[in-house]
């Protein structure tokens, strides 16, 4: 919920700032891609540094993940520290230091041309079902994340 409330949030920012949304944010969500395994998601989504839009909040985002599952999450006027997890039915199940790591966000995961699409889905604690996020670029081998001086905002 919290994560939510963030992006509810950082749109708001976006939209009073004079900043529209990109007519093709509703195309990123219907790229169609591959449903991920438990190991798919696992080999693809740790040691990454992804950047993409949501075309259900309308913003950027930045998400990296260590190879242990530590993440910076960043939004425009927003960073937090993370966990990742992957599920053994391959959810990628994401919670932040804003809440002390209580709450999950899950998502299923697909490959696409251009890197991931994450479809909000039930888990624990979990109401995002519904929200979409698509990576626009994807870079592996990372071994530490920047602790936010790396703003996108």
């Amino acid at each position: 919920m919290n994560r939510i409330l963030s992006f509810l949030f950082a749109l708001a920012a976006a939209l009073s700032a004079g900043i529209g949304v990109a007519p093709a944010f509703g195309q990123l969500a219907n790229d169609g891609g591959t449903p991920l395994s438990a190991e798919e998601a696992r080999a693809g989504l740790f040691g990454v540094d992804m950047h993409g839009l949501s075309p259900t909040f309308g913003m950027e985002w930045r998400e990296c993940i260590d190879p242990a599952g530590n993440t910076v999450y960043e939004t425009p006027g927003l960073t937090q520290k993370g966990k990742l997890r992957v599920t053994v039915g391959g959810l990628a199940c994401f919670s932040y230091d804003d809440d002390d790591f209580t709450s999950e966000s899950c998502f299923t995961v697909k490959r696409t041309s251009g890197g991931f699409i994450f479809n909000g889905a039930r888990g624990f604690d979990s109401d995002d079902t519904g929200s979409v996020f698509v990576t626009t670029s994807v870079r592996p081998g990372i071994k530490r994340c920047p602790a936010g001086d790396d703003l996108i905002g």
